[in-house]
């Protein structure tokens, strides 16, 4: 624990810096990584529950220059749910989980290097819901990939009449 939190130590500017290049604003709050390892039980949990109860959707293989569907998903939910979001990047594991106020406070804009892991993870505040934007280089081209797991936020998106086909 101790190794995790003196690296995080070091890298804390570079967090912080990419989380201006993720977020629109600087209104968050970076939740300690005690804190976070005490989350991740419950996440896994209700990520593992999702998927068995067939909570689940995925869309594949989208090219990172058309954010389109990536927009209209965080609209939505950022529209819809008015309460704080988690974040997690590559940086979450040694600085901590970043809260913020809305998913709207994401910047969908961000370039393909922003985040040196390729993996933004959003969970909603009890944990129950969560989206996963994954992005990375396949021969020569940038995409991501969007996986979203609870009830809440998948009817959210239906309900709002999207009708991309998750899959």
């Amino acid at each position: 624990m101790l190794l995790r939190k003196n690296s995080g130590t070091i890298h804390f500017k570079e967090f912080k810096a990419e989380l201006s290049r993720l977020l629109i604003n600087e209104d968050y709050e970076i939740i300690d990584i005690d804190e976070y390892d005490n989350m991740k039980a419950r996440i896994e949990a209700n990520t593992n529950n999702s998927i068995s109860n067939g909570a689940y959707r995925k869309m594949q293989h989208i090219e990172f220059t058309r954010k389109k569907t990536l927009n209209i998903i965080i609209n939505i939910i950022g529209s819809s749910y008015d309460k704080s979001i988690y974040m997690s990047t590559g940086y979450s594991d040694i600085c901590g989980i970043v809260k913020i106020n809305n998913l709207s406070s994401f910047n969908t804009n961000f370039n393909f290097f922003d985040e040196r892991s390729g993996l933004i993870v959003f969970y909603d505040i009890l944990l129950q819901n969560k989206m996963m934007l994954d992005f990375y280089e396949e021969d020569d081209m940038f995409f991501y990939d969007i996986e979203v797991f609870g009830n809440d936020w998948i009817d959210l998106i239906e309900n709002h009449g999207y009708s991309i086909s998750f899959t």
